[in-house]
């Protein structure tokens, strides 16, 4: 059973609330039943009665939705009022129920049911195709009739690899199964209309079907239909059901049947023959698969239609626009079902033009956190106006996003999702292949699928191996898959299935590195073993219990699961059972349950996972029946080729309270109490470019669902076809527009962009004469709203009259529980907490070198530093902590400097090994190590010119004017003079040579020897190690402490003052402008405290 999520909009409708046409479309009982009607005006509700009729009065009825959500919805109603006398399959799609009628069919004849071929496992199967064609290329004589069409069309040979060209070839097919053509009959029009492209879509077409036709030819596999043949396939069937054979449904009531295809159509005709009465209810104005070949003219045939005139849905202020847009479409033969009527009053559509697109975003945003708030759509619109009547806010799952593309969907998506409000699509945005919770499951089946090899043929000759394998573990093929598996197993440690923290990756690196340095049995690279020592440690449960005990936790996990799998695996079971036996080990499942169930971003989160994680057992489900014995490599195969998202019928959960995003296509026939409609741009929609593409294919489905005429030759286009060709694409664009707007039951607000190249479409004024233009500065968030509204209370120029419908505003806000409108909350009415100083006398205040520096020059920023701003980025840092690591290790040797140079590059390899870096050869792993080896490089020269006696990372510990000093010096350099203290740097900028002779870091330096020693000393020296390019480094000298102007004491009791009384005060300083933490600084503009 599939978990769905509709709610209940027709239950209580029973048939004395019916209108008279409705009742008469109920109770009518001929062979054909047609009503038509415009949006809201009840057709639904009629085709839910009239079943529910049909079922207590004991007929066998199928009721089709136009899709499978539809469908859903349907038979939920039909179950709110049936209960358990609920015939289990009542509600399908038009596709769902003629393989229904095929595998009834089947099973009559003793034959194996069809099989189902998705959308994409036909694009994986054409990518096959059209792969060992380019593999052959024009010299291979099967492929001569390929390439000579291609030369006639005019394309070159490389089209071929293009994914576009393949994804055109795909609709192609489709459309021709769906009007139940063939190879042939695309041959006989590429001739007889002169259109050489389609010998080639002929070519690949026949290629395909001899394919299929080979996987249906063993004994237990039925025919392989596409879904696209399905609705065809059956129709034949029916023609030919034996008259004496049951099995046909009493009563076929189709809603929204605009949305048939020629296919469609021959099945009901198919059916009708047969003596089904077939139900239809339809609105030809608001077909939104016309360019998929839906034929909402063919409807007419089927009348007398009986008319539905009154709405219940939409109030007349939005019914007389609604009416105007099916005005101006193209009758379909029908235009009864654009007069209707109904009730007054209600709220107007209205349009609100932006500046840009990215405000657009932020506008929409802006509209459902104020719906959802108030219960309004300006009610969070403006600082300065009043407050509009309260009104009851709307839950999220009341209002929807839908737009004409699925690209502008996720666009809106995405901006909803960063705001923090949750979202339900009901597309599949990203390959199962590519969901995050699902690359690592994949990733970890194949290295359970590769196990053995990995072993015998890495691990072992890589750790374990003699001089026989010295020239297998140096090869440019080893080490490169040795890179790619380390990447792997690094990046399933840190995945959602295992979750281990980068920083305990790289200490689980050092603990390999170390193993590997006690162990000189190893052959080929340090680098090559110590990333296989981690392969081996996550592969291998004894390997694993190696590590420290604190690190085994996540490499053990991971050993276990691979195990495990691999176990699976070597027995060829399917890959439900690999991929079963990974997700188990991982112990996922009960925690992302738990916290989606807890709901907020984490839970939605999780609940994606888990949603993605079911369709992907169900499609390896679904793969294991339909390859009987295929093998969990053949299956992660398959999975990788697909280059198009794979629906599912896994079950899946429901957010409870998001917003819906979806398309027109998918929203048509739903309702929601709000909708807004973004992207209405010129040129955008209407998109009035005409559906031509280089297949052609748009002309293929014209001519095969009979909207072209084929005696004329498409190479004679004139001006009167490409006229037609573009009404027929306008009025294609005004159903979708129809239908978008039909959705809306309460408020419909549309969007569009006004930047100077980004017009708003003509689409706008259609629903709103007089849209607002002026909405650029009402973008802001709730916090957003607080925060202008605070600065209007404080700004001097504000007028008094308008202070007090500012501060009604806020406290409206804070009614709301809007974060920061409530003045309680405000830090800077606040009183202080305590006045008792921050360290008592008594009490020594801990200080390190650098911290005294960044306390005298500016206190703030050493505190928010401290409190995690830093600037400073983490591969930084461990830069600077491996160059010091060199510089302790060799700061000693008395070597020459090429020698020096040489070895602290081998011992730079090794260190190298600590970083996450993504590959050997990649760009940002070549960047960060020429950066490293010229810092290395600098510091060889350095070291082997101020060779003698040295004392290296030297530790500082004392008291002194109530602080407690603690640090390391770099390196002292002893010579007949005295000692000189070096300070190693690998920050870019040096400072000047005045600022080095006032430094505090080096004087306090200074001062802490001179304490140690009891020895004055002769200076400190800044070495900047980092640069474009090798050669010296740069230095910064400080004079001995006696000869500055240095005094020690006012320093560190000025340092002690700032702690003891916990002042977090803001000097404007030298390096202010390079400040991280600037926009908090009050001592700038942009920081000041708006109370």
């Amino acid at each position: 059973m599939r978990i769905i999520d509709v709610p209940r909009r027709y239950a209580a409708l029973s048939a004395e609330t019916l209108t008279d046409q409705q009742r008469a479309f109920v109770e009518h009982s001929g062979p054909i039943s047609l009503a038509v009607g415009g949006p809201g005006t009840g057709k639904t509700s009629a085709v839910i009665e009239k079943a529910h009729a049909e079922l207590a009065a004991g007929h066998h009825v199928v009721v089709l939705g136009r899709g499978r959500l539809a469908a859903d919805e349907l038979h939920s109603e039909l179950r709110a009022r049936l209960g358990d006398r609920t015939p289990m399959r009542t509600s399908y799609t038009m596709s769902s129920l003629a393989f229904a009628l095929l595998a009834l069919r089947a099973e009559s004849d003793s034959e194996p049911p069809p099989r189902m071929v998705t959308g994409a496992e036909t694009d994986a199967v054409l990518t096959d195709i059209i792969a060992d064609v380019i593999d052959r290329g024009p010299e291979d004589p099967t492929n001569a009739r390929i390439y000579s069409a291609l030369a006639a069309a005019g394309l070159p040979d490389e089209i071929l690899g293009v994914e576009r060209f393949r994804h055109e070839l795909r609709d192609s097919i489709m459309r021709a199964q769906e009007c139940d053509r063939g190879p042939g009959d695309i041959c006989a029009l590429a001739d007889e209309m002169s259109v050489p492209v389609w010998h080639l879509v002929a070519e690949f077409y026949e290629r395909y079907e001899q394919l299929q036709s080979l996987a249906s030819a063993t004994e237990d596999q039925g025919e392989r239909l596409d879904v696209s043949a399905l609705v065809a396939a059956a129709a034949g069937a029916v023609r030919h059901w034996p008259a004496a054979e049951g099995g046909l449904p009493d009563w076929v009531i189709i809603d929204d049947a605009h949305e048939l295809t020629n296919a469609g159509w021959a099945l009901v005709d198919a059916l009708r023959d047969h003596h089904v009465r077939i139900a239809l209810v339809a609105n030809p104005d608001q077909s939104v698969e016309i360019f998929r070949g839906a034929r909402p003219d063919f409807i007419a045939e089927y009348g007398p239609a009986l008319p539905l005139s009154h709405s219940f849905l939409h109030p007349e202020s939005r019914g007389a626009i609604l009416r105007d847009l099916a005005a101006s479409i193209p009758t379909a033969g029908l235009t009864v079902q654009r007069h209707w009527q109904a009730e007054s009053g209600g709220e107007k559509p209205v349009a609100h033009v932006l500046p840009t697109a990215s405000q657009e975003e932020h506008h929409v945003v802006n509209l459902v956190r104020s719906f959802a708030l108030t219960g309004h759509r300006d009610e969070l619109g403006a600082t300065r106006e009043e407050a509009t009547a309260p009104a009851k806010p709307y839950s999220l799952r009341q209002i929807a996003i839908v737009t004409r593309s699925s690209a502008d969907a996720q666009r809106f998506a995405r901006a909803l999702r960063h705001a923090g409000i949750q979202v339900q699509t009901s597309q599949t945005e990203v390959l199962l292949s590519e969901e995050p919770a699902i690359a690592p499951l994949l990733s970890a089946a194949r290295i359970a699928v590769d196990y053995g090899a990995i072993v015998e043929g890495l691990i072992r000759p890589g750790l374990r191996g003699g001089d026989a394998d010295r020239a297998l573990t140096t090869s440019e093929e080893f080490l490169d898959r040795v890179d790619q598996l380390h990447e792997s197993v690094r990046e399933l440690l840190t995945s959602p299935l295992i979750r281990v923290d980068p920083a305990d990756v790289r200490r689980i690196m050092r603990a390999c590195a170390a193993a590997d340095a006690a162990d000189s049995t190893g052959i080929g690279t340090a680098q090559g073993r110590v990333k296989l020592r981690l392969i081996e440690a996550c592969l291998m449960p004894p390997a694993a219990a190696l590590l420290p005990a604190e690190l085994q936790a996540g490499p053990r996990k991971l050993a276990e699961a691979l195990k495990r799998a691999s176990t699976s695996a070597a027995n060829s079971e399917p890959a439900e059972s690999v991929l079963w036996d990974v997700w188990e080990e991982c112990g996922r499942a009960e925690i992302w349950r738990d916290q989606a169930l807890a709901g907020g971003l984490v839970g939605a989160t999780a609940d994606h996972n888990l949603d993605a994680v079911m369709a992907l057992f169900k499609v390896a489900a679904t793969h294991a029946e339909r390859n009987f014995g295929a093998s969990a490599s053949v299956f992660l195969d398959d999975l990788e080729r697909q280059s198009i998202p794979t629906d599912t019928l896994a079950d899946h959960g429901q957010i409870p309270e998001a917003v819906s995003v979806l398309t027109v296509g998918q929203a048509a026939g739903r309702h929601w109490p709000v909708v807004i409609i973004p992207g209405l741009y010129d040129g955008a929609w209407p998109d009035t470019r005409i559906r031509d593409t280089t297949l052609r294919w748009q002309s293929l489905v014209d001519i095969f669902s009979g909207r072209q005429d084929p005696s004329r030759p498409l190479g004679e286009a004139d001006a009167e076809s490409y006229a037609a060709a573009r009404r027929e694409t306008i009025a294609g664009e005004l159903r979708m527009f129809l239908a978008a707007c039909a959705c809306a039951s309460e408020h419909l607000i549309l969007t569009s962009v006004d930047d100077g190249e980004t017009l708003p479409s003509v689409l706008v004024t259609k629903a709103d004469p007089n849209p607002t233009w002026d909405y650029g500065r009402r973008q802001l968030s709730p916090r957003g709203m607080v925060a202008a509204l605070r600065a209007a209370l404080e700004d001097d120029d504000t007028r008094e009259a308008e202070r007090a419908q500012l501060a009604a505003r806020l406290a409206t806000l804070a009614r709301l529980d809007v974060p920061g409108a409530d003045p309680a909350t405000w830090p800077g009415l606040w009183e202080p907490t305590t006045t008792a100083e921050a360290f008592p006398p008594e009490v020594p205040a801990s200080l390190g070198p650098s911290d005294l520096e960044s306390i005298l020059t500016c206190p703030l920023r050493r505190f928010l530093e401290r409190a995690g701003a830093q600037s400073e980025s983490t591969l930084a840092m461990n830069s600077g902590t491996l160059i010091h690591q060199l510089a302790e290790e060799y700061g000693a040797k008395e070597i020459p400097e090429n020698e020096l140079r040489a070895e602290m590059r081998e011992r730079l390899d090794e260190l190298l090994l600590e970083f996450p870096l993504p590959r050997r050869n990649g760009w940002e792993a070549n960047r960060v190590r020429q950066e490293l080896e010229i810092m290395t490089d600098r510091l060889a020269q350095y070291l082997a010119s101020h060779q003698g006696k040295v004392e290296l990372e030297t530790k500082m510990k004392f008291d002194a004017h109530g602080l407690h000093i603690n640090g390391r010096l770099d390196r002292i350099e002893h010579n007949p003079e005295g000692a000189r203290i070096v300070d190693f740097k690998t920050s870019s900028k040096a400072i000047t040579g005045t600022q080095a002779q006032a430094n505090p870091q080096l004087a306090l330096y200074q001062y802490a020897y001179e304490k140690d020693s009891g020895a004055p000393s002769q200076g400190a020296t800044l070495v900047y190690l980092k640069g474009e390019s090798s050669g010296k480094a740069t230095t910064r000298v400080q004079s001995a402490l006696s000869e500055t102007e240095i005094n020690m004491d006012e320093y560190l009791t000025t340092a002690r003052t700032f702690i003891e009384r916990g002042e977090k005060k803001a000097f404007v300083n030298g390096r202010c402008g390079f400040c991280p933490v600037r926009s908090s600084c009050p001592a700038q503009p942009e920081g000041q405290r708006v109370v």
